[in-house]
């Protein structure tokens, strides 16, 4: 009994962090899902915006031109990230040729659940950074970063 709560506290101590980033993932993951496919149209502002780019982008291989519906959002199509909405035009493709009768409200859905994974991804990339800044101590002792100077790196 002894040897496996031995056992038990040297795997939380070798791994505790990874628990707890797994943990922090999949309650994000799942609220983020939940709020994907619950949250009514028109809640966020340039939701409209978004799904208008990512609809023409749809429609070409390439960066498709500015027309009135893109002007009218107030946005231009040379002024936006392209990948964000060249992926999703992708994304909307492949929803239309699995389900070709696909409604605008199912597009919507889909297309925020496509952005979890940026979302997980942009999390990810923080935790691997600040491994590496606190644990790597890549910042210099002598660094002029206040942040250095809290956490004596």
């Amino acid at each position: 009994m002894t040897l496996t709560i031995h056992k038990v506290k040297e795997f939380w101590h070798q791994n505790n962090t990874k628990i707890v980033l797994l943990l922090i993932l999949a309650i994000f993951l799942s609220y983020s899902l939940f709020l994907a496919t619950n949250l009514k149209r028109g809640i966020i502002p340039d939701e409209p915006a978004h799904l208008i780019f990512s609809k023409h982008y749809s429609t070409t291989w390439g960066i498709p031109e500015d027309t009135v519906e893109t002007y009218s959002q107030g946005w231009y199509i040379q002024h936006n990230p392209f990948l964000y909405y060249w992926i999703n035009g992708r994304g909307i493709n492949f929803i239309q040729s699995v389900y070709p009768p696909v409604s605008e409200w199912q597009i919507l859905v889909s297309l925020r659940i496509l952005s979890v994974p940026y979302s997980l991804g942009s999390l990810i990339l923080c935790y691997l950074i600040s491994k590496e800044i606190f644990f790597r101590k890549i910042v210099p002792a002598d660094s002029s970063l206040p942040i250095t100077r809290h956490f004596n790196i």
